[in-house]
């Protein structure tokens, strides 16, 4: 299943425009949690704020490298696209394999 998941109910109660908004809202909100440091990975500015995330900096710096603002706006963009349905029937292809 994809990492992020809208109900179709949400993106058809705000209709394509507004949904549109929603989805650059995102980006730029991500971009923001990154703060100004130029190749950065997202969120990491915001997370290595943290106090509590102290101890487990290199670990929230390995995973953050993995990310891609680019890959969660697509994410974001396709997330009302998921249904557990169709999640269901690839998981039991995957199996099945």
């Amino acid at each position: 299943s994809p990492q992020t998941v809208v109900a179709r109910a949400v993106t058809y109660a705000l209709g394509v425009e507004r949904w549109m908004e929603v989805v650059a809202a995102c980006g730029d909100s991500l971009t923001a949690l990154t703060g100004n440091s130029y190749g950065s990975p997202p969120a990491y500015d915001c997370l290595s704020s943290v106090s509590e995330l102290e101890a487990y900096l290199p670990l929230v710096r390995s995973h953050t490298a993995s990310l891609s603002l680019a890959q969660f706006c697509h994410d974001v963009s396709c997330a009302d696209q998921w249904s557990f349905s169709r999640a269901a029937k690839n998981t039991l292809r995957e199996a099945v394999q």
